[in-house]
């Protein structure tokens, strides 16, 4: 539809020109032309865009498997590190974080293209101006004889949803953008880009939540009474709640745990996956996934194998029959772990 359109618009610009509307067609053909620039650097500017991105999540995606081989080389020797399932091995969702890239991107790019098409017809749409005459309600500003009503009009109302829908769209996607243009070029230790992402979404989503209230006319003066009361009902009647929600902040802050972490809480063990607001997901050694509220790892005791150093020593326990050469177990047994290329020399078994 728009592409008869479009192409059915020279010939209107014609029988407008019959109709005597000369000035009007020229305005109309000019602005036209503008918009036909517009459209082509819009797509210039995604088409490079889009291969930028895929430039970088595959230099990332290489560094990884990069990084993996040769941490294989050291710990398995040459003969396992050419393995490629360990290759395949994947750190994070490099494809997600693409995509997640990519939305951003093009949110973006739709957002300048709005602004030049608006900057092209500017002096043609006063549709919105019209929206102003439109109150829906009011509110007093100041207090006491100095208080004004300040009307809200249905501009305002289309502004703060504006504001509303970006927040969403960049505390969804603005994470994935800084992982793969920014903290991948970072040597930061583990978990720390997860933590970073994870507090970044958290802040746009509150900044967002403050600006679409305030363009409403819900100032914090009118909020403090309020969520003053909300936290004292939280602490009483959400009080699990509202704990595993500081304890996930506190897990982000302080990092007992990371992604990635090897842990043993009670008799459950496994592999950090995620932590949200709520819980942490840990992936167990049968590859289920375990929901573990975040005040369990604040108020309860739990082992970090791999919190300083992934160095762990592993006891085995064995018995052999009555009678035998112990001296020869022994030799036996530290010949068998020498063997082994997965058990380190230094500290050496014993």
């Amino acid at each position: 539809v728009i592409g008869i359109a479009l192409a059915l618009m020279p010939l209107a610009l014609i029988g407008a020109l019959a109709l005597g509307y000369h000035y009007t067609a020229l305005k109309l053909t000019g602005r036209l032309i503008d918009t036909l620039f517009v459209l082509i650097i819009w797509r210039l500017a995604e088409a490079t865009a889009v291969r930028g991105l895929a430039v970088a999540a595959r230099r990332l995606e290489h560094k990884r498997a990069v990084e993996r081989r040769e941490a294989a080389e050291r710990e398995a020797g040459l003969e396992i590190a050419n393995d490629p399932e360990i290759l395949e091995r994947p750190v994070i969702d490099v494809e997600k974080v693409s995509q997640q890239s990519l939305r951003l991107i093009r949110l973006g790019l739709l957002g300048g293209l709005l602004g030049g098409l608006y900057g092209v017809w500017a002096d043609l749409i006063t549709v919105f101006a019209y929206l102003d005459n439109i109150t829906l309600y009011e509110y007093a500003s100041g207090s006491g004889d100095t208080a004004t009503l300040v009307p809200i009009s249905l501009r305002d109302v289309l502004g703060a949803l504006v504001i509303a829908a970006l927040a969403f769209a960049l505390a969804s996607n603005l994470p994935g953008l800084l992982q793969v243009l920014v903290l991948s070029r970072m040597k930061l230790a583990q978990g720390s880009a997860y933590a970073i992402t994870t507090l970044l979404s958290y802040v746009i989503a509150g900044v967002g939540i403050v600006a679409t209230l305030g363009t409403l006319g819900v100032s914090w003066d009118k909020l403090q009474w309020l969520v003053a009361a909300l936290s004292v009902g939280l602490g009483f009647g959400l009080q699990e709640i509202f704990a595993n929600f500081i304890s996930g902040l506190i897990i982000l802050f302080e990092r007992p745990v990371r992604i990635g972490d090897v842990v043993t809480i009670g008799n459950l063990s496994g592999t950090v996956s995620r932590i949200q607001i709520r819980a942490t997901t840990i992936t167990d050694f049968d590859h289920k996934e375990i929901i573990v509220p975040n005040k369990t790892f604040v108020t309860d005791q739990i082992v970090n194998w791999t919190l300083s150093d992934t160095v762990t020593r592993v006891t085995i326990r064995l018995g052999v029959a009555y009678g035998s050469d112990l001296e020869v177990v022994r030799r036996l047994l530290l010949e068998i772990a020498r063997e082994n290329p997965r058990v380190l020399e230094d500290p050496a078994p014993m």
